[in-house]
């Protein structure tokens, strides 16, 4: 602002003055500490508002330009790990497809079941869908290389996949209160009070999502794994100084930690392997709550799928580590 202070009365002086002598004169006596900071204060308050209009007024040209810059990554993402993208892709629309028509079987094929289990079908309906919906926006961040933010959403689906568990396995009455609950205040603290109608807990205890996920039948080996995926997830998430200063997305081969801000081509294959497991285990629940032929065929012909997707992420991860290393290796 000094410089600009300067700059303009130069500017202005050399316009009035028709000598040197004349220019030096009048910069001596304009240069002054009352007119400086009269200056200063002009400046001040008309700068941001030209700041401001410099950027509405570039504001198209820097989006055209991002948009472009955005295309070209997309496109050596889709080098890297484009049949890993299809194959995600894939998953989605199959599975968006079969829940369509699971509904629509609901009605005509098993509608003597849908009585005593109403609410039951319709809160897993809910969970599947919400989960098939979060797993098209984990999709949507990996393929613009936000990996971190992606394997945080995963986090959700893990909780959506606990509840859609732990209601598949319990009465009528836990699902009844589960969607019933969906009309209290949303600033109500009491979120897991649904889980008692399941007879599953003693009258005292503590509820918490880890409480409700231990009550599920799962092998403990599973469980252990799953459960400390979930708390890394949540590392991600929350500010935790490994949340923080710890990233998927960094070059396994740097020598050094840095903070990342932007896209990256790297750690896409944690998000993208553990959300589709995750989806196909919720989905399962709403499918096989009341079997018929085409929902088995169907569940497992995706279990399949899962294992050609991990097996594809494995592999296109471990190539693209190996080539940046030869890289690395080669300068």
């Amino acid at each position: 602002m000094f410089n600009m202070c300067v700059e303009s009365m130069t500017d202005y002086l050399s316009e009035i003055c028709q000598t040197q002598k004349e220019f030096d004169e009048q910069f001596d006596k304009y240069f002054t500490e009352d007119f400086l900071t009269k200056m200063y204060k002009l400046l001040i308050n008309s700068v941001p508002g030209k700041v401001f209009s410099f950027w509405l007024d570039e504001c198209s040209k820097y989006y055209k330009e991002d948009q472009e810059e955005n295309f070209n990554f997309q496109e050596y993402l889709e080098n890297i790990w484009g049949h890993g993208f299809e194959l995600s892709n894939l998953l989605y629309s199959v599975i968006l497809d079969e829940l369509d028509s699971y509904s629509r079987r609901l009605e005509t094929e098993h509608k003597d079941d849908l009585p005593g289990n109403k609410y039951k079908c319709k809160v897993l309906q809910l969970l599947a869908n919400r989960n098939l919906q979060t797993y098209a926006s984990i999709l949507c961040l990996m393929q613009n290389g936000f990996g971190d933010q992606a394997f945080m959403l995963f986090r959700n689906m893990f909780e959506n996949s606990i509840f859609s568990k732990f209601i598949f396995e319990s009465n009528e009455q836990t699902a009844k209160a589960f969607y019933e609950a969906q009309n209290k205040d949303i600033k109500s603290k009491d979120d897991f009070s649904w889980v008692r109608y399941s007879n599953k807990f003693d009258k005292n205890e503590r509820i918490s999502f880890k409480k409700i996920f231990e009550k599920c039948k799962f092998e403990k080996n599973y469980a252990d794994i799953w459960y400390g995926q979930y708390k890394l997830a949540c590392k991600l998430l929350h500010t935790t100084p490994q949340g923080t200063s710890k990233t998927l997305c960094s070059n396994p081969t740097a020598d050094e930690m840095f903070s990342l801000v932007g896209q990256s081509p790297f750690g896409l294959n944690l998000a993208g392997e553990h959300s589709a497991i995750i989806l196909e285990e919720s989905t399962r629940n709403y499918l096989c709550l009341f079997y018929d032929e085409k929902s088995l065929v169907f569940t497992v012909a995706i279990h399949k799928w899962i294992g050609e997707i991990r097996n594809v992420y494995y592999e296109i991860t471990k190539k693209f580590e190996e080539d940046t290393d030869n890289l690395k290796q080669s300068k």
